[in-house]
Parts: C-alpha cells; sequence; structure tokens
C-alpha cells in the first residue's frame, strides 16, 4: 500500500527542492509523458515522442523533431498530443517548430483535456489557445499560456474549405505535424508560484491558479463570488477586497450585485446613476419619488425641500408650484373649469363642479352642452336633425342632414312648399307660385284660381279635382259636390245622372235635361245633349229628334193630283176637311208619343223614374236660359205631319 504513494511523495520533494521556476513535467526530474499524432512520421525517427526528448533544436537533421509528409498526405487535419504521468497544473508550453517550415502551422489551437482514451478531433476539450491565420505567420518558437490543471494536451491544426490566411508561405490547402520540441511547464496540481514552492489555499475548490494562487477555477464556498473568495452579507458588495454597503436604490428593495455594487434589476423611484444613488432632476425628497412642481422657464426644484427658487409657471402657484390657480385643473393645470353653479371653482384635480353646471350644462365638468343645445352658452336649440340625433354642440349643424324639410344645416326652419313645427306639411297653391307662411301656411298673395283662402288647399264651393279645374255638377238643392271626386251625396236635381249629377239620365236631353228624346231606333236615347238619335229613328218616324211622322211619297204624290182644280168651293171644302183630319191626327200622335214615352221609362231605374215622371217641365225656375218656356204650350211648328190614308182620300 505504502508504495503506491512513493511517486507522489518523491514528485513533492521534486516540486519543493527547485525554487528557480516551473518544472518541464515530460522531461525535469524524471518526469514522462506519452505522445501521439494523426499521421504517419514522414520517416521512422521523426515519430511524435522526439517532441518531447528534451532536444530543442529546431533542424530536422537532428532527428529529434515530429514530422509528416505534408505535401505527401495531403491532410486537411492533423493532431499531435501528450499524456501526462498525472494531472498538473500547468503553466504553459513552450512549442519549438522546425525552424524552415514553421509558417505551414499557421491557424494552429491547443486544447487541454482531462480522459485518456480521447480523439483530438471530435471529443469534448478545453480551448486554450488559437492562432489567427489572417493575423500573419507564428514564431518558429510559442510561448501560449495554459494555467490549468489537466492532464492531456493537444495541437491541432486544420484547412477548412474556404481557409485563408495572411502569413506568405502558409499551405491553404494541406497541413501536418512540424514540431520539434514541445515544453509542457507547471506544478503539482495543488501547488502554485515559480518554483512551486506554495500550496493553494484551502478556501479554493481544490486547485488554483499556477502564477498566483487565487482561486481561479472556484472557491470552496459557494456563495463566494471572486477569485479572492470572499463572501459579503445581504446589502453589501466587495470593494478592493473588503465587503461594503451598497451605495444605491435599487429597486424593488433588492440588493445589489456583490461583485460591482451595481443595481442589475435597474434602480428604485427616480434614482438614477451607476450605483443608483443620485436623485434625478425634477424630482425631490429622501426617495427621490416626488415631482418637482412646474417652476419658472422649467428650473429644476431643491431636490431636498422641492422649492422654486424663482416662482411659478403659468396657472400655478404655491412654494412647490404643484397646485393649479383657482379655475384651472388637471396635472398640468391647462383644462379650464367648465360652467359650474354659482360661479364656484372646479376641482383642481379632475374639474368637476360640485355644486352642479348652469343651465344646459352636461355634470361633471360641464363644459359640454346637454343633448339638444349648441353655442357656447348652450341657449341655441338644436333643430330637428335626421333620426332623433343631436346637433354638433359648437354650430348647430346638424351632421346626417334634417328630418322631414327643414332646411340643413341647422335644420330649425322649413324649406319652401312646407309648413308646420315638424315642416311636415306641404303648402297649398298659393298665387304666382309663392311659399306659405312657414307657421300656419297662409298664403298672404291669395291662391291659384278655384282654390280657397288662406291656405289654399282646398277648392272653393263649386268647383273639384287636384286643380279644382272641374265644375262641379247639378247637385240636388244647388248643394257644393265633393272637392276631391266632384260627386254629389245628396243626389242630384231632376232628370241628373248619379254621382257627378253633369249629363242626363237617359232619355232625357237639353237645358235642366228637360226635354224627352225622341223615337230613336231600337229604342236608344238620344243625345243628352243635343237630342239627337245618332243611330236613327223608329219605322214610322223621321227628322233630327225623330218626332215627324213620316208620310209615304207616293200616296201624297196621288192625292194632289185628284184634288179638282177648278172650283173655290171645292178648295175650300177640302181645306176644312184637312183641318179636321189634321187635329184627329194630333190627338192620335199625342196619344202614341205618351204610351211610348210610358213604354220607354220602365227601362229607366226607379230613382231616375221617379225624377222624370213629368214630362213636360216648368221652365222658368231653370238654372240657365234658352229658347223655350213651357213644353207644349205653343208650337208654332208642329212636330207631327198628317199621316195620308188612302182609304180617306179628299175628292
Amino acid at each position: 500500500m505504502w508504495l503506491e504513494f512513493i511517486p507522489e511523495i518523491i514528485l513533492v520533494q521534486i516540486f519543493v527542492a527547485n525554487s528557480l521556476g516551473f518544472i518541464n513535467l515530460v522531461q525535469d526530474q524524471g518526469l514522462r509523458g506519452s505522445a501521439a499524432m494523426g499521421a504517419a512520421p514522414q520517416r521512422p525517427e521523426w515519430a511524435a515522442g522526439t517532441a518531447i526528448d528534451g532536444n530543442t533544436s529546431q533542424s530536422y537533421l537532428s532527428n529529434s523533431c515530429a514530422i509528416t509528409n505534408t505535401d505527401g498526405n495531403r491532410n486537411t487535419s492533423i493532431w499531435w498530443k501528450v499524456w501526462l504521468q498525472k494531472k498538473f497544473n500547468v503553466a504553459y508550453i513552450e512549442i519549438f517548430f522546425k525552424s524552415d517550415t514553421y509558417k505551414r502551422s499557421t491557424g494552429f489551437s491547443i486544447y487541454t483535456y482531462i480522459p485518456n482514451i480521447f480523439h483530438p478531433l471530435y471529443d469534448p476539450k478545453h480551448l486554450v489557445y488559437h492562432h489567427d491565420p489572417m493575423s500573419g505567420c507564428p514564431t518558429s518558437i510559442m510561448n501560449i499560456t495554459v494555467n490549468n490543471v489537466t492532464q492531456g494536451i493537444a495541437f491541432i491544426n486544420t484547412r477548412p474549405q474556404g481557409y485563408t490566411s495572411n502569413c506568405p508561405g502558409d499551405s491553404t490547402m494541406y497541413t501536418g505535424i512540424e514540431i520539434c520540441e514541445i515544453r509542457v511547464m507547471g506544478c503539482d496540481s495543488m501547488r502554485y508560484s515559480i518554483g512551486c514552492t506554495k500550496i493553494c489555499p484551502s478556501k479554493c475548490s481544490g486547485r488554483c491558479d499556477v502564477f498566483n494562487g487565487s482561486c481561479i477555477h472556484g472557491c470552496s464556498d459557494p456563495k463566494a463570488l471572486t477569485i479572492d473568495c470572499i463572501v459579503c452579507n445581504g446589502g453589501q458588495y466587495i470593494s478592493n477586497k473588503v465587503c461594503v454597503d451598497c451605495p444605491g436604490h435599487c429597486k424593488d428593495g433588492a440588493s445589489c450585485d456583490k461583485l460591482t455594487g451595481m443595481c442589475n434589476n435597474g434602480c428604485s423611484n427616480q434614482w438614477t446613476g451607476a450605483f443608483c444613488n443620485i436623485c434625478s432632476a425634477n424630482y425631490y425628497g429622501s426617495d427621490c419619488n416626488t415631482p418637482c412642481g412646474h417652476c419658472r422657464d422649467n428650473n429644476v426644484c431643491n431636490n431636498i425641500t422641492g422649492h422654486c427658487p424663482n416662482g411659478c409657471q403659468s396657472h400655478w402657484k404655491g412654494d412647490r408650484c404643484d397646485e393649479c390657480v383657482d379655475g384651472f385643473y388637471n396635472a398640468s393645470c391647462t383644462g379650464i373649469c367648465g360652467h359650474c353653479n354659482n360661479a364656484q371653482f372646479c376641482d383642481k384635480v379632475n374639474g368637476y363642479c360640485s355644486g352642479g353646471c348652469t343651465s344646459n350644462f352636461q355634470a361633471p365638468l360641464c363644459q359640454e352642452c346637454v343633448g339638444g343645445f349648441y353655442n357656447r352658452t348652450c341657449t341655441g336649440v338644436c333643430g330637428h336633425c335626421a333620426n332623433g340625433e343631436y346637433c354638433f354642440q359648437i354650430s348647430g349643424y346638424c351632421a346626417n342632414g334634417c328630418s322631414n324639410h327643414f332646411y340643413h344645416p341647422l335644420c330649425q326652419v322649413c324649406k319652401d312648399g312646407y309648413y308646420g313645427n315638424m315642416c311636415n306639411k306641404r303648402c297649398g297653391l298659393c298665387k304666382d307660385g309663392h311659399a306659405c307662411d312657414k307657421h300656419n301656411g297662409t298664403c298672404f298673395n291669395g291662391c291659384v284660381t278655384n282654390f280657397q283662402p288662406p291656405q289654399c288647399k282646398v277648392c272653393e264651393n263649386g268647383f273639384y279635382n287636384a286643380n279644382c279645374t272641374g265644375r262641379c255638377g247639378h247637385c240636388q238643392n244647388k248643394q257644393p259636390c265633393d272637392k276631391e271626386s266632384g260627386s254629389c251625396f245628396n243626389g242630384c236635381s231632376s232628370n241628373f245622372q248619379s254621382p257627378l249629377c253633369q249629363e242626363c239620365v237617359p232619355y232625357k236631353y237639353g237645358p235642366n235635361c228637360a226635354f224627352d228624346c225622341g223615337h230613336c231606333k231600337d229604342g236608344m236615347p238620344c243625345s243628352t245633349d243635343t237630342g239627337l238619335c245618332t243611330k236613327g229613328c223608329e219605322d214610322g218616324w223621321t227628322g233630327d229628334l225623330c218626332l215627324k211622322i213620316k208620310i209615304d211619297a207616293a200616296e201624297s204624290q196621288i192625292q194632289s193630283e185628284e184634288m179638282p182644280t177648278t172650283g173655290t168651293v171645292a178648295i175650300a171644302v177640302l181645306s176644312t176637311l184637312l183641318v179636321i183630319a189634321i187635329l184627329i191626327n194630333i190627338f192620335t200622335g199625342r196619344k202614341l208619343i205618351s204610351n211610348r214615352s210610358s213604354k220607354r221609362q220602365t227601362d229607366i231605374p226607379m230613382a231616375q223614374k221617379q225624377d222624370s215622371s213629368q214630362t213636360y217641365t216648368d221652365l222658368t225656375g231653370t238654372d240657365e236660359t234658352h229658347a223655350y218656356s213651357t213644353l207644349g204650350s205653343d208650337v208654332r211648328e208642329a212636330p207631327y205631319q198628317v199621316i195620308s190614308d188612302a182609304s180617306h182620300k179628299i175628292k
């Protein structure tokens, strides 16, 4: 068992004994390492292990360099690694490249690793150094700081696609190993300082900085945040390796950063600065949370008292200029109080009138009219806006037009041609197209002909229809007709036909329809205007009115030829007989006419028969004058002619 610890004891003694510098961990004091590389050596004597044989000659002729065939192998990636006997606190490595081809090592990287089974190109590793090919060429001897506890060190170089370099002589296509010596300098894993004489402090987590012993790899106390492993309480931070109180006011009462003293999540209230210990301009108070008032010319207030040294801006008052003058309100004192009742001042925060508003203003601000009123004093009453909408409170205009027939935009006056409170009544027919009165519809200049004033909407008595151009008929008792249809509601005067009473009943004609029609063909009535039988007379009757008895022409000629042509006596006798015959015929004809008239009147409606039961009418009281006085009172031209009869020839 003790044999296992003998090498460790020897190594400790060796590191303690050497006080001149770091130890070459692959060569000095009996220490060795095993090396390998990613391609076969160009010559057997140029194997990977020759790079840690202690010979720093940079000539290949010394046969002390590890060299692969760069041009022949055409490797685009290559590696070389060394595995130490145990973990060491490595300070740095020195690389001695082959002096004539070192430029071809441009772009190399140095890694450290822990597990022995390790592939440098694929397995996880810790990058220590990378040479940038765009920075120029490396030197033939490179000193690279490691400062890490490790057991493996790898040299890797690649030529990826698109590789470029600013080093003349570098191969941008292929790479290889051309290393003559690598010196791995350091101490035992728990020691540090030149000569490796010091042991890492116990506050470190098992290892330390190989140069100064600081805990760069962490502290044994997880609360420690620095390489000095200083632990501070809440509300403190490290300053000059000493815990001091946080200087500022961090947001939400958080502690400051223990390393910097700064507030990582921002400052509370209105504090500012790197350490949140400066009160922002325009704020004051112990908590830096009260804004300055409205100082004149935007001056800053005293950051302790808040006083404005040069007075206040307009509409502000008080030592701190944080109160509105009477009559103004809101956060900037720009709001003007409305029309509060009894000239009271509004609330200086929200502008409300606690005692109510003057008439027609809307609470609580009393700045706008209630619906239906407008203008600056809310005394204007809105007109009749469409759809019952309210007008604009400034102009009184109706945005979407007027209801009914009001004039836009105020909608308060009727358009020409309409009147009434709602402008929904159309004017009558005023004379010469004048508009009627817009309140009561009166036509001041009179009406169109036959219309009745003052509104000229209905016809005068005796006229009808929409234009009052129709003249009423013969209504009973001279009553006026209906002024729209012209109908006589109570019936017509005698022998006139309802409802208009303007035309005669059938078989009547003439003025006031007082005359009976003659003997028209097929019992048809005559023209109610002229009495003419338009389709002719019945057999045995003639004339336009069909009132003359028809005499055969042949018989008339024979009678005239048989009359004696001599003697005055014969003529006298014949004349006497003729008069007697005429009288007989007249009596017979009247009897026949009376019978025919009675027959025709059976075809007339009962109402008409009642009105026309009197065949002859007294015309002295009619509405119109005519050439007749009393029908049949004096017939100068008898409408009836003697009908000749062969059996009554006068000899």
